[in-house]
């Protein structure tokens, strides 16, 4: 195996092992931000979906959205924007079954 194909395999690896980990605490304050945006992927809405991400704007520049809350959040807006909104949707539940 070559190096450059041995550094693609350690990269994919890791990408993957982080991509399984466990998803950030969301706290008691961005509960009802993460509700918004569950309902706005679950009804594939991308003008709720707006409302969203313009409110995870506000939390993240309050500071009220930690950088691990924000970076979870992001990732699912960003599926849903692309049109990935099966995609977004699983990465919801990831991130609401995560906190049980």
């Amino acid at each position: 195996m070559t190096r450059t194909s041995s550094l693609a395999w350690l990269a994919a690896i890791a990408i993957f092992a982080l991509g399984c980990g466990k998803p950030p605490p969301i706290s008691k304050a961005n509960v009802k931000l993460v509700e918004q945006l569950r309902t706005a992927v679950a009804a594939k809405r991308t003008d709720w979906l707006n409302l969203a991400a313009k409110q995870v704007d506000e939390h993240r520049q309050s500071g009220a959205l930690s950088g691990a809350e924000s970076e979870a959040v992001q990732a699912i807006i960003n599926e849903a924007r692309q049109g990935h909104w099966d995609e977004a949707n699983r990465r919801m539940l990831w991130l609401i079954h995560g906190q049980q």
